[in-house]
């Protein structure tokens, strides 16, 4: 999983690779029309028409295919890396701290289950359900939050977590509303 700072290199890099192509796809254009085209500015003329068609369909082309491998956000490659996903600690929900015997009286979603002030499991009242703390899927709070989507995608909430100091969850319905980009309120 990435960080806002390597996403933001990787739309960068992206960018940079598409508008490149597109360039050397138009210069070529240019080069085989015998220079007459120099993109229709001076004159409106077919050659130059071909290259500004030639240049917008090899990067938009090139965009797409650059979003894909690279699997960017979509805001995040068009800005060229200036705009990034914020980090996922930023979002998560806060996670109320219930002493093992208290556990069993909780009926608000999930809480965390703690033993001497210690993190021991995850209860969900949905579930009826301890997890071991062991078990239940952790990611650190520096991560994009945009990164969280295969994660998500496996299981119904991630805790974010730095070593024992723990930030919250984020769960799938939040991830889908889009809360980071002012979708459904936390």
């Amino acid at each position: 999983m990435r960080t806002p700072q390597a996403v933001r290199t990787s739309a960068f890099i992206a960018y940079a690779l598409s508008l490149l192509a597109a360039v050397i796809v138009s210069y070529l254009l240019h080069l085989l029309l015998g220079s007459a085209g120099r993109g229709g500015f001076t004159d409106l003329n077919p050659g130059g028409l071909l290259e500004l068609i030639a240049f917008t369909l090899t990067f938009s082309n090139a965009l797409l295919l650059t979003r894909q491998s690279f699997k960017l956000p979509i805001t995040t490659l068009l800005s060229g890396g200036i705009y990034a996903p914020p980090p996922a600690k930023n979002f998560a929900l806060k996670l109320p701290v219930l002493e093992t015997l208290a556990s069993l009286e909780f009926d608000g979603g999930l809480a965390l289950v703690a033993e001497r002030g210690r993190v021991v499991g995850l209860f969900d009242s949905k579930r009826d359900k301890t997890l071991e703390w062991s078990s239940v899927t952790k990611v650190a709070g520096n991560i994009a939050v945009t990164e969280l989507r295969g994660a998500l995608a496996k299981h119904p909430f991630v805790i974010i977590a730095d070593g024992d100091v723990v930030h919250g969850v984020i769960t799938q319905e939040m991830f889908i509303g889009g809360f980071w980009r002012g979708g459904i309120s936390r």
